[in-house]
């Protein structure tokens, strides 16, 4: 991926019902292949701005970013009650990974 635009689809495609990963996330389910997918999508973001050497943010890029680790930390319970504690501890660890790459995109506040 090198252009924004399609970084910003990809993710946008990850809200979508029945299929994305934050759907089905509401829906109190773990989705090992759309985790995948997220991690590969903010890997590209990642990587975009090391070859472009870009200073700054899209605006329109932050806005599909700012909100995920939020969003992420709200459905923890939803996990927990419908997937158990395995499953809540595995959905732990995928909120950790997705906040350490949001701050190596976003930096700390």
């Amino acid at each position: 991926m090198t252009d924004i635009n399609d970084i910003i689809s990809l993710l946008d495609a990850e809200w979508e019902i029945p299929d994305g990963f934050f759907y089905k996330v509401r829906q109190g389910q773990l989705d090992e292949d759309g985790y995948e997918r997220v991690i590969s999508i903010l890997k590209s973001v990642k990587v975009f701005f090391k070859r472009s050497q870009a200073t700054q943010i899209d605006r329109k890029l932050v806005g599909a970013l700012w909100y995920i680790p939020i969003y992420l930390s709200w459905q923890d319970e939803r996990i927990k009650e419908r997937e158990g504690n395995e499953a809540h501890d595995i959905y732990g660890r995928w909120c950790s990974r997705v906040v350490e790459l949001m701050v190596h995109i976003l930096g700390h506040p």
